[in-house]
């Protein structure tokens, strides 16, 4: 009961009631939105990168410029990413999660950061070359 509550608190926040007391509510949400959007965007760029790797050919190895470009990029957004789970971790604890359920959520969801930015890592500086 008390996490659908945290939930309807944290989803009824509106631009009138934000005070500097609502600040890590509210950076913790633009935190967690830009991951999600930083891990969209890797994504497309890496199915891109992917399209115009897979057209080179034996007759001509060489990529198209952009693909190099992808990479700086990708490798780029997965940094940013990593940075941005940071935070958000930083203002999980900074929030104060002592209840147990609120421990379990926020090590759910800091778990779920931590796997996106290891994965967008692995692809930007392992796969990509």
């Amino acid at each position: 009961m008390k996490t659908i509550l945290i939930f309807r608190y944290l989803c009824e926040q509106t631009h009138e009631d934000s005070t500097m007391s609502n600040f890590p509510i509210i950076a913790l949400q633009w935190s967690l939105t830009m991951i999600a959007v930083l891990f969209g965007v890797f994504g497309f760029l890496y199915s891109a990168y992917a399209n115009y790797t897979l057209k080179a050919t034996p007759q001509q190895p060489l990529r198209a410029n952009i693909a190099l470009w992808l990479i700086t990029v990708c490798k780029f957004l997965s940094l940013f990413i990593l940075l941005n789970v940071l935070v958000a971790t930083g203002l999980f604890i900074f929030i104060g999660l002592s209840v147990g359920w609120y421990i379990l959520f926020g090590l759910g969801v800091f778990l779920t950061l931590l796997a996106i930015a290891i994965f967008s890592l692995f692809w930007a500086f392992r796969a990509m070359h």
